[in-house]
């Protein structure tokens, strides 16, 4: 069993499909913003330090997500290699949040802003470092040392803001990404399995099924979804007021990208609603022909 393609194939699929809808959604969004000719004076620490937030966010909710607890204990039970499954697990799940999430985000930043090669590396970077920040703070969670997480965290964002020089402060996330890593070695994959993460299974005593019920529990399941709608959300409400700053330009371009998002929602949308008819269809006895 090779633990990477395990993983790689759960978070994207079969045929990692996943991978391309994420990279084109993210050529959509860069490529609309950048034909707008639309720049903003951004400061590289708040580029840095939202790589590293955002990142640590997503990757903490990724890990803690049912779905992950459920893959992992498929893994488990089979014969296994502790230092590659560990590996395996972290990387596969790093990289499914830094395609599928931040990339639009720093993709964002990257078109609107002007940014030399060394701050865009050093952005790549600090987005790979709060997966990892996340990861150690999800294994020290219930334990004295996930104090040193937070220091070390903190250390971070001063460095963030009190460094000068981009350089140095890339040097020290290189350094911060190979103790990291370094730290990996030393994890049971055991520790990973947090089985109170998931929720027990309800079942229907009643005849009919409710829809509106079942979308908020499986909302409530897969809390990524309404962290998409709740980005769209903001997105919808912040974008006219920066674009009011600008003159006349044609918004064709964002229209698509925006639509494209969307698109993505609708397509989540469908898919719960397909779940849900299977879900009345077995509670009621009623079959529908497909």
């Amino acid at each position: 069993m090779n633990p990477y393609k395990v993983f790689l194939k759960h978070v994207f699929g079969a045929k990692y499909e996943g991978v391309k809808k994420s990279v084109f959604v993210v050529a959509v969004v860069f490529l609309a913003i950048f034909a707008t000719e639309i720049k903003m004076v951004i400061a590289p620490s708040v580029l840095f330090l939202t790589a590293i937030v955002f990142s640590a966010g997503v990757m903490w909710q990724v890990l803690s997500s049912k779905s992950s607890m459920e893959n992992l204990r498929g893994a488990l039970v089979l014969p296994f290699e502790n230092r590659q499954l560990v590996l395996a697990y972290v990387f596969s799940l790093s990289a499914y949040t830094l395609l599928s999430k931040s990339a639009l985000i720093l993709a964002l930043f990257f078109a609107l802003g002007t940014w030399r090669m060394e701050e865009v590396i050093i952005a790549l970077l600090c987005a790979f470092q709060g997966c990892l920040f996340a990861v150690m703070g999800y294994l020290l969670r219930n334990k004295a040392k996930c104090m040193l997480i937070l220091l070390l965290l903190i250390g971070y964002v001063a460095a963030i803001f009190y460094l000068k020089s981009p350089v140095i402060f890339g040097g020290i996330v290189f350094v911060g990404l190979l103790a990291s890593i370094a730290f990996l070695f030393a994890v049971d994959a055991y520790d990973f399995y947090n089985p109170g993460n998931a929720k027990k299974v309800l079942k229907n005593s009643r005849k009919k099924g409710s829809f509106f019920a079942y979308a908020i529990r499986y909302l409530l399941a897969n809390k990524n979804y309404i962290v998409n709608t709740v980005g769209l959300c903001v997105i919808a409400c912040v974008l006219p007021m920066i674009l009011s700053q600008f003159g006349n330009f044609n918004l064709f371009s964002i229209g698509l990208a925006i639509l494209s998002l969307i698109f993505r929602f609708f397509s989540v949308s469908n898919k719960i609603l397909g779940d849900c008819v299977n879900f009345s269809s077995t509670s009621t006895g009623v079959k529908f022909s497909e």
